[in-house]
């Protein structure tokens, strides 16, 4: 297993538990999301909405 896939999981455990989720499975519907988008080469331009919307200086 490559090390940015443990990181990955990693952290999408501690978003898991920040959210309530009872699983890292819960967040997999979001992934497979953000997998389209960046095969569409538009994960990019969603990221900067997010950063945006919540107000987080890059």
């Amino acid at each position: 297993m490559y090390l940015c896939q443990i990181l990955s999981d990693e952290k999408l455990a501690n978003i898991a538990e920040y959210f309530g989720l009872k699983s890292v499975g819960s967040v997999c519907p979001a992934i497979s999301e953000m997998k389209k988008l960046e095969e569409k080469g538009e994960m990019g331009k969603v990221l900067n909405q997010v950063y945006r919307i919540l107000n987080i200086k890059k």
